[in-house]
C-alpha cells in the first residue's frame, strides 16, 4: 500500500495534508521522500506537525521542509484556544462528538484526560487551518498522538484520514493507543511489514 495514493478512481489531483508528531526530523527522511513523491505525482501536499523536532534541522532538504511545515504548538496558545472556541460555535454537535471521543481515548490511555484535552485543542486548530487551505484528505504517520489528533479531526467534521502504522508503540500498547478506533476512522491504513499488518488486523474490528 505504500505506493498507493488516496486519489480515487478518477486519478484527480488532491490537496492533502501530511500530519506527524514532529517534522522534519533526522529519522523522518522517508516521510520527506514520500511527500515529495506525492508532489511529483501532481498532488498539492501541505505539511503539518504537532511540534518542531528537538534538534534544529541541519540537512538542507530538512531546512526547506521545516519552512514549509505548519507546527501546531508554534501558533501560540491564544490562537489555539480561539480556534477551539470558534469550532465549538461553528459546529456544536460535531464538537460534542469529538469531546466524547476524546474522553473515550483518555479513558484507555495512560496519558490522562488533560493531555487529551490538548489533543482536542490541536485538532480544532488544524480543522480551521485545513478549511482555510481547502485540504481534502490528511495522512498521518504513526498511530500514536498524531493519529489521536487525526481521529478527533474526523469527529470535528474535518477531511478524510488515512494512516501509516510503523510500530513499535502501536504493538506494545494497542489498547492504550485505541488503535482499533483509529483504524475505524481511516479510509485506508498502510502497514510497513507483514507483522505490522497482522497486528493491525488483530486489534481492529473485522468490519474495518
Amino acid at each position: 500500500m505504500t505506493n498507493a495514493s488516496p486519489q480515487g478512481a478518477a486519478g484527480q489531483r488532491l490537496r492533502l495534508a501530511y500530519l506527524t508528531n514532529q517534522y522534519p526530523a533526522v529519522s523522518h527522511t522517508f516521510i520527506r521522500r514520500e511527500i515529495r513523491e506525492m508532489e511529483r505525482r501532481g498532488h498539492d501536499v501541505h505539511r503539518f506537525a504537532i511540534r518542531r523536532a528537538a534538534a534544529a534541522p541541519v540537512d538542507p532538504a530538512d531546512v526547506e521542509e521545516c519552512g514549509k511545515t505548519w507546527h501546531v504548538l508554534s501558533q501560540g496558545w491564544g490562537k489555539l484556544i480561539l480556534a477551539t472556541l470558534a469550532e465549538m460555535i461553528r459546529r456544536p454537535a460535531a464538537f460534542v462528538r469529538a469531546a466524547r471521543a476524546m474522553v473515550k481515548l483518555a479513558g484507555r490511555s495512560d496519558r490522562g484526560l488533560a493531555r487529551h484535552v490538548v489533543y482536542l485543542v490541536e485538532a480544532a486548530a488544524l480543522v480551521k487551518e485545513f478549511r482555510r487551505r481547502g485540504v481534502r484528505h490528511v495522512h498521518v504517520h504513526f498511530g500514536t498522538n498524531a493519529a489521536a489528533v487525526g481521529l478527533l479531526i474526523r469527529k470535528l467534521g474535518g477531511p478524510t484520514m488515512s494512516m501509516t502504522i510503523h510500530g513499535p508503540d502501536e504493538f506494545d500498547a494497542p489498547v492504550g493507543l485505541s488503535l482499533g478506533d483509529k483504524v475505524a476512522a481511516c479510509e485506508w491504513v498502510c502497514a510497513i511489514s507483514d507483522f505490522c499488518r497482522s497486528q493491525v488486523f488483530r486489534w481492529s474490528s473485522p468490519r474495518d
